[in-house]
C-alpha cells in the first residue's frame, strides 16, 4: 500500500513538474511570438514609408523633368 502511494506521489510530481515545464514553454513562446509580430508590423511600416518617399520622389523627378523640358523648349525661342 505504501508502495502505491509513494509512486502516486512520485508520478503527481512528475506531472507537475512536466506542467510547469509546459508553462514555462508556452510563455517563452509567447513571448518570441509577440516579438516576431511586432518586428513584422516594424518591418511593414518600413516598408510603407519607402514606397511613399519612393511616391515622392518620383513625382519631384517628373516635375524636374517637366521644368526642363520647358526651359529647353523656352531656349530654342
Amino acid at each position: 500500500m505504501e508502495g502505491h502511494l509513494k509512486e502516486g506521489k512520485l508520478s503527481e510530481e512528475k506531472i507537475r513538474s512536466l506542467a510547469e515545464k509546459l508553462e514555462k514553454d508556452m510563455v517563452e513562446y509567447q513571448r518570441r511570438l509577440q516579438e516576431t509580430v511586432d518586428e513584422k508590423i516594424r518591418a511593414d511600416r518600413e516598408k510603407q514609408e519607402a514606397q511613399e518617399q519612393i511616391s515622392k520622389l518620383h513625382s519631384e523627378l517628373v516635375r524636374a523633368q517637366s521644368s526642363n523640358a520647358n526651359l529647353h523648349q523656352e531656349s530654342r525661342l
